[in-house]
């Protein structure tokens, strides 16, 4: 194989695997083994498409510079952009959070530390919209024992913080700003310190996959609404 270091597919940032006989794709699964030949032309060109949807999206990301500047940054950004333009709808991105993100104490969705989402729900039910189901919630990190945190709902993205939390609807989704601050992937939901996507200890995957489902439901449930500003 080529000495690459982006997956073919879809374009995360391969490792090596424990055997050092292939490299590994975290973020689409894909396995590459070091001796086979070069990839097809067709999954070349898939390497090299237009990152996002811009009939969606207006692309104001350099996208280059943040997917290289470390490996958080870049974690986070892949994450999003696999479940963006790959995975597409909010039933396969829940699909993978559940799946493949949610993989300690400290974060929660359908099936997973469920004990957390109860707890969350006694704190949030006077408030709940009918209907509205909590996909995945994250804390801030271990040291905040579910004080602080943000969930994504199949409605909004509500941002927790102590006793108190605000909220955004997905269809009131006009922009994120991506900011990096200490070194570390922020987003703000329609540039508002407000509406934070916070890091969750070290779970940049899973910041940038609940950016993406936040932003499935927005399509969804509008159709026919304007394009998402990507600002940094």
């Amino acid at each position: 194989m080529e000495n690459i270091n982006r997956c073919p597919n879809c374009g995360g940032t391969l490792t090596l695997s424990k055997n050092r006989r292939s490299m590994i794709c975290p973020f689409c699964d894909s396995e590459f083994a070091i001796n086979q030949p070069a990839a097809s032309p067709e999954a070349a060109s898939n390497s090299n498409r237009t990152v996002l949807d811009d009939r969606r999206y207006n692309l104001l990301w350099d996208f280059d510079y943040l997917s290289n500047y470390n490996k958080d940054v870049s974690e986070s950004l892949l994450s999003f952009i696999h479940c963006t333009d790959e995975l597409v709808s909010s039933d396969a991105i829940k699909q993978y959070i559940c799946s493949r993100l949610l993989n300690d104490n400290e974060v929660a969705g359908e099936g997973v530390n469920e004990d957390l989402i109860s707890e969350l729900k006694k704190r949030l039910s006077p408030d709940f919209l009918p209907d509205e189901k909590i996909i995945a919630y994250g804390n801030t990190a271990i040291f905040s024992k579910g004080k602080e945190g943000m969930v994504v709902t199949n409605k909004r993205t509500l941002f927790v913080s102590k006793k108190k939390y605000n909220y955004l609807m997905h269809t009131d989704i006009h922009s994120v700003k991506m900011v990096i601050s200490l070194k570390l992937p922020a987003y703000y939901l329609n540039g508002s310190l407000d509406n934070y996507l916070m890091t969750m200890g070290s779970h940049f995957k899973l910041q940038g996959a609940m950016l993406a489902l936040a932003f499935a439901y927005a399509w969804e449930l509008d159709p026919k609404r304007e394009r998402i500003d990507l600002v940094s």
